[in-house]
């Protein structure tokens, strides 16, 4: 299996809340070199990172390189990866495959080659027990040093399927138990894509909870912290859509009371870079571009400006739960440099629920109807989000204010409770969350409103099959049937549907589409064929629908009808984006009367298996009215969010199980129309 990703952004399956970019401090400093990797905390408060071939120290107003090739290491043994500075006065470095140990106080720099000059070591993190014990975990095992010497430990007796010599994270309770986590199993035949497990090594044993018994997906990538409690956080990510990174399924489980948790997925795709846990046991997760935040069973999420940093790689808490994310700036290459951002805890939060007020009482209740997909926002816009698709949404804020949140109001409503849609919410440093603070609007169930779009969902090639989407939406609140009839071009040759028609009258063809829901939207595919003539090519066909209610008069029969004109081509692409107008010319151009453009966006399978997920992101131009969209066709079910940094759209087609064009041609193909 699968994903396709089409104007590939950023990828993660709820609604996010779009926070200022002022929220953030960035920097971007002439000490760093290349991105900045590892992120930590030392006993003054001070933070150190890597960066490159160097160490850096942060003041929160100085900042002191020390370059590693300066204190002897050759340039194939350095690039820090991992600093332990919980000694105070002592830095443990890990390297690609040395360690450095770094006196503060007298400056001094010291070399440790435990694997005796092994090439391509791959060293990951370096942890410290105590001044005499520090541990070593690497793509080539674990080392331990007792203050004088380093031994390999090899872990007798570990399942055939794990495989500790492919180490990842550490974490030590306050048991002196250490806690690693492998990163892979061992592969026999490529590909292979084994569980990854857990270590657990105390004074007198070792545990292993290998990945077969304890259900991890497949090649897990795993981070491990302990909790206030002595509770062990494991957070993974399913490697089985291994080709993309960003579109991985993640979960997290803890161990407490000698057991392993059920797993519990974490509602965000992608690649997890890191994880921390709050004072109080939030957990915080980063992602490439942007960090997943669950707090009393709520999660939130805090895009990070991408205009500031490319992507991520460390994140650190600070005691007061402020947060630092390092990462890179730039695109991948020669030229990007480090980035390190800053923001204050975001302690303040309002949340509630958008919903369709059904039975008229100015509550929410069973018998509603949740509003995904729907702008929530400040009333001065300073924050802009989505609902999601249990119709909630979570707006976080940086300080203590009165603010003002309106929803904006759907098609066919009026506003319920507030009775302007607009709730007035006091955050203060007592009480810094405000939770059910629903906006309902009242339906006018009086109105008929059907509409049709008709979109291609393929090239009109001479000799092959062009295949088009009838999509029927219902508008209006009131449930209403009707029949959509399409009149395809004399030239085409009827040849399948995915729903039978009513009734076929040479290429007039139409089919009933029966007790739709307010937003429901019913899709039609059909299939006709064009004769094997060449000389055809170049000519353009015309394609007439239409959608007659029968359960009333329409509202608005300006919307029943849709016309498309598709030239008859040889190759064609099946990932694209068009508009209507097109424009004229090199740079399509359209008259300043202009008050309306239609995008559809297509895209199709066609590779050799099944699509499981297909995510789709867009930019919207400045000069666009962000509030004045409207979705008027889809392919697919799908969700939507919201990114206010780069005003990007993302539609998340998750589940769509899209077939490849050998197996079903029609069925391969999607869009989304705006």
């Amino acid at each position: 299996m699968k994903t396709i990703n089409l104007f590939l952004f950023v990828f993660f399956s709820l609604s996010l809340n779009s926070q200022s970019v002022d929220d953030w401090t960035w920097h971007n400093p002439a000490v760093f070199d290349k991105f900045v990797g590892g992120l930590e905390l030392d006993t003054n408060g001070d933070i150190w990172m890597t960066s490159g071939t160097q160490i850096i120290k942060y003041d929160g107003v100085n900042w002191l390189a020390f370059d590693l090739l300066d204190a002897g290491l050759p340039l194939a043994n350095a690039y820090p990866r991992s600093i332990d500075a919980s000694l105070g006065n002592k830095l443990w470095i890990s390297t690609r495959d040395r360690v450095v140990e770094y006196e503060i106080d007298t400056n001094q720099w010291t070399i440790h080659d435990p694997s005796n000059s092994a090439i391509n070591f791959n060293g990951n993190k370096i942890k410290v027990e105590s001044p005499n014990k520090i541990y070593w975990t690497t793509g080539s095992g674990l080392y331990e040093y007792d203050g004088t010497s380093w031994e390999r430990n090899y872990f007798n007796q570990f399942p055939l399927n794990m495989n500790p010599n492919s180490l990842r994270d550490i974490e030590i309770d306050n048991n002196n138990h250490k806690w690693f986590t492998t990163s892979s199993s061992l592969c026999i035949d490529f590909p292979c894509f084994t569980p990854a497990g857990v270590i657990r090594l105390t004074d007198t044993d070792t545990t292993y909870f290998d990945g077969d018994n304890f259900g991890f997906p497949e090649a897990a990538a795993t981070y491990i912290e302990v909790d206030s409690n002595q509770n062990i956080l494991l957070a993974y990510t399913n490697n089985t859509t291994f080709v993309n990174n960003d579109l991985n399924e993640n979960f997290y489980r803890t161990y407490s009371n000698d057991q392993w948790s059920a797993p519990t997925e974490i509602p965000f795709l992608g690649y997890i870079y890191d994880l921390d846990l709050g004072s109080e046991d939030q957990i915080y997760i980063l992602f490439k571009e942007f960090i997943a935040i669950k707090e009393n069973g709520v999660w939130d999420a805090i895009p990070l400006d991408t205009s500031e940093i490319t992507s991520s790689t460390s994140l650190l808490l600070t005691p007061e739960d402020n947060i630092y994310i390092a990462g890179r700036h730039g695109d991948a290459g020669i030229n990007y440099k480090g980035a390190l951002g800053y923001l204050p805890k975001l302690d303040f939060r309002i949340r509630g629920s958008l919903y369709s007020d059904r039975n008229y009482n100015g509550g929410l209740d069973a018998t509603d109807l949740l509003i995904k997909n729907q702008f929530v926002q400040t009333v001065d816009q300073d924050r802009i989000s989505f609902s999601n698709k249990e119709g909630d949404y979570s707006l976080l804020f940086s300080e203590p204010d009165t603010y003002m949140i309106e929803g904006l109001l759907p098609q066919y409503h009026s506003y319920g409770i507030p009775i302007d849609g607009i709730h007035s919410v006091s955050l203060t440093l007592t009480d810094p969350i405000s939770n059910s603070n629903d906006i309902g609007f009242e339906p006018d169930t009086s109105v008929i409103d059907l509409s049709m779009e008709l979109t291609r969902l393929n090239g009109a090639n001479p000799g092959f099959e062009a295949c088009y989407m009838i999509n029927v939406k219902n508008n209006a609140p009131k449930i209403t049937s009707g029949e959509v009839t399409v009149n395809f071009d004399n030239i085409l040759t009827f040849e399948s549907s995915t729903q039978s028609p009513s009734a076929v009258n040479g290429n007039q063809i139409s089919f009933e589409v029966t007790e739709m829901d307010w937003l429901e939207i019913k899709n039609i595919g059909v299939c006709l064929s064009l004769p094997p003539d060449p000389n055809l090519l170049g000519d353009t066909l015309k394609h007439y629908g239409s959608v007659i209610s029968t359960s009333g008069i329409d509202f608005d029969p300006a919307n029943d009808v849709d016309t498309i004109c598709q030239r008859i081509t040889g190759p064609y692409d099946p990932n694209e984006i068009v508009v209507h107008p097109e424009g004229v010319g090199a740079t399509g151009d359209i008259p300043l009367t202009t008050t309306q453009l239609e995008y559809t966006i297509h895209f199709q399978n066609i590779g050799s298996d099944t699509a499981r997920n297909v995510f789709i992101t867009n930019p919207i131009d400045p000069d666009l009215d962000l509030l004045s969209l409207n979705v008027i066709g889809s392919s697919h079910e799908y969700e939507l969010s919201y990114f206010e940094e780069g005003r990007i759209l993302k539609w998340s087609f998750n589940g769509i199980n899209l077939p490849d064009s050998s197996a079903n041609e029609i069925g391969s193909n999607g869009f989304i129309k705006y």
